[in-house]
């Protein structure tokens, strides 16, 4: 019986260095059902002919590419979605990798759970590709991973120490009628999202290496969402959907510490 089909979803913004090698990892993995989909967002070096080269040269890939002017990672993200048809999902950053040949697996573990997410580790690598950090979560991001093992300790860890990056989660399609989609409004999209998923009790922890996170000059590596300019808004947005009376007075508490903080550095200037 053949295996679920899995999508791996690829929005590319001027990753013309990077976005052939991403495409090489998702074929190296041994999953024997899989669809690539890839929209290049506007970019304004030679990623679509990069991508077209690497079609042409892998004819045997189930591909689905196209490109059109900038609309924005999230909005990306969204149509991505919409136009693949696997059961299972996978987000990659075009200068992201896969590793470790886990997709098998990672569908395994999601087919034999109630969950709809499942969630694992990267290692950080540089612009050339040089692994900086074996764990994304314990090393770069200093995320306490013993509390993922249950869904309290998951729900706090993720909305008080927010610290995952990269192409880490696998996720059934279905979450999304719990969740809805990535918001368009937010920067932190990744941020509310697993927060969503979270007070669901949807997330599932593997722990195990899946993808290299790469951090180079041009990207945005590294940055928290929960502090973005439009945190508040992002945790206004989430305030409701967080269960317990005191996880909402502590989202209460680090909102106005980030009005205070933003007040300060409007005084500085």
């Amino acid at each position: 019986m053949m295996e679920p089909l899995v999508s791996f979803l690829i929005s590319c913004y001027n990753h013309s260095a990077y976005v052939s090698h991403t495409l090489d990892s998702i074929k190296a993995d041994s999953y024997s059902n899989k669809q690539i989909v890839i929209i290049d967002d506007g970019s304004k070096d030679n990623s679509v002919q990069i991508i077209q080269n690497w079609i042409k040269n892998n004819p045997e890939e189930n591909v689905q590419f196209s490109y059109r002017e900038n609309k924005g990672f999230c909005a990306t993200l969204n149509e991505l979605v919409n136009i693949s048809a696997g059961q299972y999902l996978v987000v990659v950053a075009s200068d992201d990798l896969l590793t470790n040949n886990t997709v098998t697996e990672r569908v395994k573990i999601l087919k034999n759970s109630d969950k709809t997410l499942l969630l694992s580790d990267a290692e950080v690598i540089d612009s050339n590709g040089i692994v900086t950090h074996k764990s994304m979560l314990r090393d770069f991001h200093k995320a306490k991973t013993e509390k993922y093992a249950t869904e309290k300790g998951i729900l706090d860890e993720i909305l008080f120490n927010f610290a995952i990056s990269g192409a880490v989660m696998m996720m059934d399609r279905k979450i999304f009628s719990l969740t809805g989609k990535f918001p368009e409004d937010l920067k932190g999209e990744d941020f509310y999202f697993y927060i969503s998923a979270a007070s669901k009790n949807q997330i599932l922890f593997f722990d195990k290496v899946v993808s290299k996170y790469r951090i180079h000059d041009s990207n945005t590596s590294g940055e928290n969402p929960a502090l973005h300019a439009d945190a508040l808004k992002t945790y206004g947005k989430l305030f409701f959907k967080v269960p317990g009376i005191k996880r909402k007075a502590k989202i209460i508490k680090r909102v106005a510490g980030l009005i205070i903080y933003k007040n300060l550095a409007k005084v500085k200037k």
